[in-house]
């Protein structure tokens, strides 16, 4: 492969990073695998802000105020070769989150409600690489999660400890050098997790376990060169969110519906095109979609129901160190959200910057 043709594919990951992380459900990294593609020893930090502009209307006008908070997602990766067949990699990201905070002056059901989950996944890949240009790569992941939610409405609060958690990660890929070609599909598996959890308010302080299931999920992720310097590239993930819910025992039994729920799963679409600039400076645009689901239903948590994202990424390489910079705009579809009370979400938007440094070690 050519330097041009790294350059350009350095770009595209990076504009998938960015665009990833306003995503549907409670997607946050979109677990990539890219860094086990890079040639030879590879190191990289990457990092990405996401500023959520997200307010609805309750029955009779009242504003809800605006929930999703701001937040900050990390990465990290390292590849290495082990010969000219085997390689490995090892991958950090955040999975899964919710940060919401609505406005405690509020009229509505929604003042004052809080909301935290996080999701943190250390994944360990091995790839076996074939002369026909077809590779294989698996490995298995350790994943974390918490939560932890406050409804001043009802007097209501609940908060779980940490609990760790395997699932494992399968794939293949075709490669073309010669033309910067390269499809690979993954699998990541669904991860139980069993929180011991401390419910209190609608009824006495109880405690609990509550076991709750991330969603296994697809990634087809693609790219090739079209003409010289000139590189398309894109995305389709699925992740199965219609099988996800998060359902402390009280909170359930007192509304009568989980905590946060999907009744569709999350289909979502990348396009893009890269193309060298100079020997060292590339810049890629993308489009980023997922369709609405059947019903405009969703969760307080992640107040949103399909999407349209324009991401901005540029590449700047000197020796072996390469800057990626991006920047998404994301119009966020309109949704309405049944619990604790009705509310429409409509004309809302959201803000990622992403940032990623690379090493050839």
């Amino acid at each position: 492969m050519t330097f041009t043709a790294k350059l350009l594919g350095a770009t595209a990951t990076a504009a998938l990073f960015t665009s990833a992380a306003m995503a549907g459900g409670l997607d946050r990294s979109g677990q990539p695998v890219n860094a086990l593609f890079e040639e030879g020893r590879h190191l990289e930090f990457s990092t990405a802000f996401v500023r959520p502009s997200l307010d609805g209307v309750a029955t009779g006008g009242r504003p809800t105020g605006e929930g999703p908070e701001d937040y900050t997602l990390l990465g990290f990766a390292y590849k290495d070769d082990i010969n000219d067949q085997l390689s490995y990699a090892i991958i950090f990201d955040e999975p899964y989150g919710s940060d919401t905070k609505y406005p405690a002056t509020g009229t509505t059901a929604y003042s004052g409600i809080t909301s935290e989950l996080n999701s943190y996944a250390l994944t360990g890949l091995l790839r076996y690489e074939m002369p026909s240009g077809f590779s294989v790569y698996g490995g298995l992941k350790m994943q974390s999660l918490n939560a932890e939610a406050a409804i001043p409405a009802a007097a209501y609060t609940v908060s779980t400890d940490t609990d760790y958690a395997l699932g494992y990660v399968a794939g293949v890929a075709y490669e073309r050098p010669e033309i910067a070609l390269r499809v690979a599909l993954t699998y990541h598996s669904e991860v139980d997790h069993e929180n011991s959890t401390t419910e209190t308010g609608l009824f006495p302080t109880a405690t609990n376990n509550l076991k709750t299931t991330t969603p296994d999920a697809i990634n087809l992720d693609f790219q090739t060169g079209v003409a010289p310097g000139t590189l398309v590239f894109g995305r389709i993930r699925w992740a199965d969110y219609s099988e996800f819910e998060l359902a402390p025992e009280i909170y359930t039994s007192g509304f009568g519906s989980p905590l946060s729920s999907y009744e569709d799963d999350s289909v979502s679409y990348t396009l893009g095109i890269g193309r060298a600039i100079t020997e060292n400076f590339s810049m890629a645009f993308s489009v980023n979609y997922e369709d609405k689901g059947p019903t405009e239903d969703s969760s307080a948590l992640s107040p949103l129901n399909g999407r349209i994202g324009y991401t901005l990424g540029g590449t700047y390489t000197m020796d072996n160190v390469s800057i990626t910079g991006g920047i998404s705009y994301t119009d966020l579809g309109d949704t309405t959200v049944d619990s604790p009370e009705t509310a429409e979400y409509r004309d809302n938007d959201a803000i990622a910057l992403g940032l990623k440094i690379a090493f050839k070690l």
